[in-house]
């Protein structure tokens, strides 16, 4: 989805923050959609590779430590059982 229509989507979204941040006024003025162009970049750019760093820390933390990923494994099957059996 284009920058673009997130912001024109985002007014569909009351409970969004870019809704908020659309919808902030001060004295009367709002933000004009230039505006808010570069939260929304910044928000698309920068969340992915927030997750993507995440994940990478995690596991290699998760390598050093193999007893760590025995005991995330064991849990991991434990509750895969039990939501199985509906538990």
């Amino acid at each position: 989805m284009a920058v673009r229509e997130t912001l024109d989507h985002a007014a569909d979204q009351p409970d969004s923050l870019l809704a908020a941040l659309a919808a902030a006024s001060e004295d009367g003025d709002r933000l004009s959609q230039d505006e808010l162009f570069a939260p929304v970049v910044l928000f698309l750019v920068a969340v992915p590779e927030n997750v993507t760093s995440l994940l990478s820390n995690g596991v290699i933390a998760l390598l050093g430590h193999p007893d760590q990923l025995h005991l995330l494994r064991h849990i991991s099957c434990a509750f895969s059982r039990r939501a199985v059996r509906g538990r």
